[in-house]
């Protein structure tokens, strides 16, 4: 299992906060994190340059290019790519039918741009701008817990990517959904390539991690709160955020991790959150300590960690 980013800049104090990822993002790489994500950021934002060895993946919003035409698209996708040596990646939400018309109208744009699916498949066959090889890798963000967006995402080739607002019992329903979407377009599911995003905390202080998580100033609090107004989570809150953020000290953290994937099964990737307003500190404590800490535990006690990573 890989280590990613999710970095989440608060656009009230935006120059600063862009400042705080880019020393995360240069954190995460040195610390062998996989990728890092920035949703709803453009490019520009994100100061490559920042990262001296240029191994880590950048994964943007495919939203980050609106409002630009089908060829300003690929032309800006390109150059993008370019500048992050050929490591960008796009995330694309994969729209339900409650959705706005404005993001089916950007989801739509880039299903069809950036698409691997058949040709008998009209959504693709109506598209005058294919994107030419090469493409970046393109991540499909199923916004719910419903396994027929994720089939849509598998189908079409998209590396899946499952929401850090969803409980385990429906993040385990996702890998069927994700083998019948490879399936119905002629390919293999690759557990490798599923990313799981859970907010996680390490620290050794119990009282500190429930302040921090729970507390009436809890960045990962007001986080879960925007997702319930948006409608993406119902219930009791705390009882929701016991369910979905991992925290605790590196012991428990790795213990709790090791309880995913035994109930959610073999995924490649685990995508840590790090919401907006988070205290700095604690989250480079928190990667440190996922890194150095937390996974040789989980890599010495799962036993069958380079088993059956290519589950069907």
């Amino acid at each position: 299992m890989k280590l990613g980013y999710i970095g989440m800049p608060d656009t009230n104090r935006l120059q600063g906060a862009l400042f705080q990822h880019h020393e995360h993002l240069a954190l995460a790489e040195s610390l062998g994190f996989q990728c890092a994500y920035f949703p709803q950021k453009k490019p520009h934002d994100i100061l490559y340059s920042d990262v001296a060895g240029g191994g880590i993946k950048i994964v943007l919003d495919a939203a980050g290019f609106a409002g630009l035409s089908p060829s300003e698209i690929e032309s800006a996708v390109r150059e993008a790519n370019d500048q992050f040596q050929g490591r960008l990646h796009l995330g694309v939400e994969i729209c339900g039918p409650t959705d706005s018309a404005q993001i089916k109208t950007q989801s739509q744009a880039y299903e069809t741009l950036f698409s691997y699916g058949q040709k008998s498949d009209q959504m693709f066959a109506q598209s005058r701008f294919p994107m030419k090889p090469p493409c970046p890798e393109i991540i499909g963000l199923p916004r719910s817990g419903e396994c027929s967006e994720t089939r849509l995402a598998a189908a079409r080739g998209y590396s899946p990517m499952t929401p850090s607002w969803l409980p385990d019992k429906d993040v385990a329903r996702m890998w069927p959904a994700i083998v019948s979407g490879a399936t119905s377009a002629l390919r293999r599911a690759q557990a490798s390539q599923w990313q799981v995003n859970r907010v996680v905390v390490v620290h050794e202080d119990a009282k500190t991690v429930e302040a921090y998580v729970k507390g009436g100033n809890s960045p990962i609090r007001r986080y879960f709160e925007n997702l319930a107004r948006r409608g993406l989570t119902t219930g009791d809150l705390d009882r929701h955020l016991s369910q979905t953020v991992i925290a605790g000290s590196a012991q428990k953290v790795a213990e709790d991790i090791l309880s995913l994937r035994e109930r959610v099964g073999t995924f490649g990737t685990l995508n840590i959150i790090d919401p907006r307003g988070s205290d700095i500190n604690m989250t480079k404590t928190t990667m440190v300590r996922l890194a150095e800490n937390v996974m040789p535990m989980v890599a010495t006690s799962d036993v069958s960690q380079f088993k059956n990573l290519e589950r069907t």
